[in-house]
């Protein structure tokens, strides 16, 4: 038998509808096996939907978006949020923990401006036990005012150490007050 057929209403060949309260017509479609020709149904007790790939039971764990904070992981269960005075470094610590690593899901970098900051250098941000040595660099030139910048990593980066601290330093510049915001939970 061909695998596709035309269909011309009012003739010969019948397929399944529901129709709804407003006259459309919504197809009924069953799920069988992918494989050719199968007519083998799926998503039935005796033959369950495999989500992935393996038939086994797996465990599910749910993966949140909150407000602006859109983490592709587990929910950051731990917050930190340092701020400096202007002209002084600040450094943001994630606190040992036992046996524990650190998971960062989003980090916040806050750059506020007392005065013009015309001519001078970028900034480089640096981190203490975070793979790679994580290094932000942010362009300090500019007017009063504030800059915000944000960095959500695509998976959560895990700390290189386990039961160590972990840090985020913004170094002492000239006219500017830092303030770090770190999402993060612990983990083994």
């Amino acid at each position: 038998m061909a695998d596709n057929f035309q269909i011309t209403q009012g003739s010969g060949t019948f397929i399944a509808t529901d129709q709804a309260g407003s006259g459309e017509h919504y197809q009924r479609v069953k799920l069988v096996e992918a494989t050719l020709d199968s007519t083998s149904p799926t998503g039935v007790t005796s033959n369950p939907l495999k989500v992935d790939g393996s038939g086994a039971t797996q465990p599910v764990s749910g993966t949140v978006a909150i407000s602006n904070f859109p983490s592709f992981g587990t929910i950051s269960t731990l917050c930190i949020s340092t701020t400096g005075i202007a002209g002084a470094a600040v450094t943001a610590t994630l606190p040992a923990v036992s046996g524990q690593f650190h998971v960062v899901t989003a980090i916040e970098i806050v750059r506020f401006s007392t005065a013009n900051t015309s001519g001078a250098v970028p900034t480089v941000i640096t981190s203490t036990n975070l793979p790679g040595s994580l290094a932000f660099t942010i362009d300090i030139v500019g007017s009063t005012g504030q800059s915000l910048e944000r960095y959500y990593p695509d998976l959560n980066l895990k700390s290189s150490v386990v039961n160590t601290v972990t840090t985020i330093v913004c170094p002492a510049t000239t006219n500017i007050i830092w303030r770090v915001n770190v999402f993060y939970y612990t983990t083994t």
